[in-house]
């Protein structure tokens, strides 16, 4: 049974069959230009599932079918690697053009960010460390192997996923890209112009601010001058109520000052990367490359 909400997105004529005879209860959670998110309770063990379903009726869908049912099973290949356990893939179905999986609870931290309206907390409960090392690994699979380009305007809690007993992060939504004018392979740009993701680790660190309880938009408004003096001023301001240490990491992601700035492989290194916080001790977040749970 699809509820209501759910059937007025028009989720019912994208859902293959064998999917709606293995669920039950099937509950909108978010929608992008390029998919659905589902919750629905399994019918066999009664446990409750994320559903993700491509949505063929969109135009971008429509007029670049191939293109994104391609980003839409690679995404689904990348959580198989990162996070197996989650995968549920004996639910996966491809019929007619019709895409669906499932796995075990996740939602997008916009999701949880509007829950906290229904409660007195004023910013999620966030592994930062594993938000950055999970989201940075993802980015760097998408600029260096899949060659997507700028994913900087993707970096939004709308398109960060968190599972919900794991933990674990994921940068999703990768068919969406395709409807931000970012070509899918970019094969004639040098890799040195694709590793350099400045933009996607500044909307990074914006989400990091986000997700603390500052509003994004006067984040934005905040940091917006084009002098350098006042643009640090605003940025100390802006992090002057962020909890140690991500107040330094975040301060590094946000910086103007080139010899501040923090590169891809700083973020996602095999060895411990360290902020440095001067004249205090040093310390250690822990990113990874792929890191497979």
């Amino acid at each position: 049974m699809i509820n209501e909400d759910s059937e007025r997105s028009g989720v019912g004529s994208c859902l293959p069959d064998k999917i709606k005879c293995m669920y039950s209860d099937f509950n909108l959670i978010s929608q992008t230009a390029t998919h659905f998110t589902l919750e629905a309770k399994s019918i066999s063990n009664k446990e409750l599932h994320t559903i993700r379903v491509l949505n063929i009726t969109t135009p971008v869908v429509k007029n670049d079918y191939y293109n994104t049912a391609t980003l839409f099973i690679q995404e689904l290949l990348r959580l198989c690697c990162t996070n197996p356990q989650a995968v549920l893939t004996n639910t996966f179905e491809f019929n007619d053009e019709k895409m669906v999986y499932a796995t075990m609870p996740f939602a997008p931290l916009n999701y949880e960010l509007g829950e906290l309206t229904s409660t007195r907390l004023s910013k999620l409960d966030i592994d930062m460390d594993r938000l950055v090392r999970d989201v940075m690994s993802d980015v760097e699979y998408l600029v260096k192997d899949l060659k997507l380009g700028n994913c900087a305007k993707h970096l939004t809690p709308d398109h960060i996923y968190r599972f919900r007993d794991s933990g674990a992060f994921f940068l999703g939504d990768w068919s969406s890209m395709l409807s931000l004018d970012t070509s899918m392979m970019q094969e004639s740009l040098q890799l040195d112009a694709l590793l350099n993701v400045e933009k996607e680790i500044f909307e990074l660190g914006l989400t990091l601010v986000e997700v603390n309880g500052t509003n994004r938009a006067e984040a934005e408004k905040l940091l917006k001058t084009d002098n350098p003096k006042f643009y640090e001023i605003s940025l100390n301001e802006l992090l002057d109520e962020q909890p140690e240490p991500q107040r330094e990491l975040i301060k590094k992601m946000l910086t103007i000052d080139p010899k501040q700035k923090l590169d891809l492989s700083e973020l996602s290194r095999s060895t411990i990367s360290q902020v440095v916080k001067p004249n205090q001790s040093k310390v250690f977040l822990n990113f990874k490359v792929d890191n497979v749970n």
